[in-house]
């Protein structure tokens, strides 16, 4: 596999074999995204998923399971993706089939949260974080090849 170079990011060498990510969100959608290097946390932001209808309820939110990234970022300049920052991007979720063991496409992404509030499901990075986020993400991706990510609703 042939290993990206980062100009203007050193991203963060994993040591653990348990590199994950962990998301638990609120009633209302928000909670922290957490990259976790064992028990050593390399990075921690502001995300959320869903949006709030007009009876303030939380709708299409991730479900709570155990997701999976297979592949690096990709750049996209899709509405609702694209940062501040002249930069957009957007990396896919699967599901693992409990009997088989195969991965699943899903529609699910990690990404910024790019000017519309919320998600159809996806998590999106609040914040100016997000940038930096991807090349940690896409490291801790070529180091590993598979991340889970941990979903829970509080």
């Amino acid at each position: 596999m042939k290993k990206l170079t980062l100009e203007k990011y050193d991203y963060p060498h994993f040591r653990e074999v348990n590199v994950r990510l962990e998301f638990e969100y609120n009633a209302r959608g928000f909670g922290n995204l957490r990259l976790l290097d064992g028990d050593r946390v390399v990075d921690d932001l502001m995300c959320r998923t869903g949006s709030i209808d007009k009876s303030g309820q939380l709708v299409n939110p991730i479900g709570p399971d155990t997701w999976y990234i297979l592949s690096e970022s990709v750049d996209t300049n899709e509405i609702g993706m694209y940062i501040h920052e002249g930069e957009g991007w957007k990396i896919r979720l699967y599901r693992r089939d409990v009997l088989s063991g195969e991965f699943q496409y899903t529609h699910y992404l990690i990404h910024p949260d790019g000017g519309l509030p919320g998600s159809k499901g996806c998590i999106v990075i609040q914040g100016s974080d997000a940038l930096s986020f991807r090349h940690e993400l896409d490291a801790a991706v070529r180091d590993y090849a598979r991340i889970p990510v941990i979903v829970r609703a509080a």
